[in-house]
């Protein structure tokens, strides 16, 4: 096997604004784009790249810029091909949704581990497959790094920006406005009130200030399984307090499970109907 390294200029990837419709209120598209309709990025000046990857909105889609690789031939040739810095790239894609967008990744190998990156400063861990689903909380540089099934790895770049959302049901909640965020029996908004739907994730404010103890979700009471607290009245260490901003979604009918990032994780159960909400000053 021969291996070269090198270090490429940015690609000529052409620049995408798009306007898409919010999903954050729980609405779904009943069908997506699929593949862009332009010709997918090349790496000029190099004879082996991994095959290109795609995003997609409930509306469009578009090509995603390279970053660095590893990645081999089955003829037995491979290359190890870095880029400028991404800081310093003016090629990338620029994607801009409406806060509340569900995007999907789409790769074109079998998938062992998928990571998305701000900056490379936060990573959230994605299921590992071909097309994969990804709720945005902020705007900034996005790096989607992949590991096939046999072990090359490759990264994809785009410049992420969420915009206003078309209604304010779909909104991303700043720190000072969550409270008016946390779901209640007399919400109206689809993630409170329902109904939802099984595996989909919709952006969801918890609150965690006596620790992580019950929510109210779907139309329903729903009590931690288990409670989530540091001993003392509050939030376990590492939880956003007094509220989280994050995404909900029911596994299954009985089982409810919350998610500030791929860490931090609280599970819920039906309560019991004498049950009632847990509260502190």
């Amino acid at each position: 096997m021969t291996m070269a390294k090198r270090r490429l200029p940015p690609l000529a990837v052409s620049v995408l604004v798009l306007g898409v419709t919010a999903a954050g209120s729980g609405a779904v598209a009943a069908t997506w784009p699929g593949p862009p309709r332009t010709s997918s990025p090349q790496v000029a000046g190099a004879k082996i790249a991994p095959p290109p990857a795609w995003v997609e909105t409930p509306q469009h889609s578009t090509w995603l810029a390279y970053s660095s690789y590893c990645w081999s031939h089955s003829a037995g040739t491979a290359a190890c091909v870095d880029f400028l810095p991404a800081r310093s790239r003016t090629d990338l894609p620029v994607l801009t949704a409406h806060a509340g967008t569900i995007l999907r990744f789409h790769l074109q190998f079998g998938i062992s581990k998928l990571a998305v990156t701000y900056a490379e400063k936060s990573s959230q861990r994605l299921k590992p497959a071909r097309v994969a689903s990804w709720l945005p909380l902020r705007s900034g540089r996005v790096t989607l790094t992949a590991r096939s099934a046999t072990g090359q790895q490759s990264r994809y770049l785009l410049r992420l920006t969420l915009a206003p959302p078309i209604s304010q049901a779909a909104a991303a909640p700043g720190p000072l406005e969550r409270g008016k965020w946390v779901c209640a029996p007399q919400r109206a908004q689809r993630a409170c009130a329902g109904p939802v739907t099984i595996g989909v994730r919709y952006l969801y404010v918890l609150r965690t200030h006596c620790g992580i103890l019950n929510a109210y979700f779907a139309g329903h009471l729903w009590r931690a399984n288990p409670a989530l607290t540091d001993g003392s009245g509050n939030p376990p260490r590492g939880w956003e307090n007094p509220e989280a901003l994050g995404t909900m979604r029911l596994i299954r009918s009985n089982l409810a499970e919350f998610r500030q990032n791929n860490k931090l994780v609280a599970r819920f159960t039906p309560a019991p109907t004498h049950w009632k909400a847990v509260t502190c000053d």
